[in-house]
């Protein structure tokens, strides 16, 4: 799946979703708008990692590629330091399996609608294709 793929999908799930309750809420979002835009598409959640040491789940594990996306969603009164600290530790991680060929894609996407007054309460979010580029909205 491509930058602009997962772009389009946010973009759509924007519109529809501005607010969820819990990342895991994002999670299932985020998959059903991937799925509904492409239906073939073979999609895992909370996807094990046969790696040796600590156990690794993917959030979302896409199986053409294989393609693995990370999530972050910030709610209003978090940490944003231990926020951004395990943000940055998912493009960590996700460079890693690039390198070590477990996948040939990897997405981080960090989402908010912590409402600010230029945002009025709208979804924003950050999609970074680890290894290529970003797209932000």
């Amino acid at each position: 799946m491509r930058l602009n793929e997962i772009e389009a999908a946010m973009v759509t799930l924007a519109k529809r979703r501005p607010v969820f309750h819990s990342e895991a809420d994002f999670q299932h979002e985020l998959a059903w708008t991937i799925r509904e835009r492409h239906p073939d598409a073979g999609i895992r959640l909370e996807y094990p990692l046969p790696l040796d040491g600590p156990r690794r789940v993917i959030d979302i594990w896409l199986t053409d590629g294989p393609t693995a996306i990370e999530l972050k969603y910030w709610k209003g009164g978090e940490a944003l330091d231990l926020a951004r600290y395990d943000f940055r530790k998912q493009i960590d991680h996700l460079e890693s399996l690039i390198a070590d060929l477990w996948i040939d894609t990897g997405y981080v996407v960090a989402a908010t609608n912590y409402s600010t007054p230029a945002s009025n309460g709208a979804l924003r979010y950050l999609v970074i294709d680890v290894g290529a580029g970003l797209a932000a909205r």
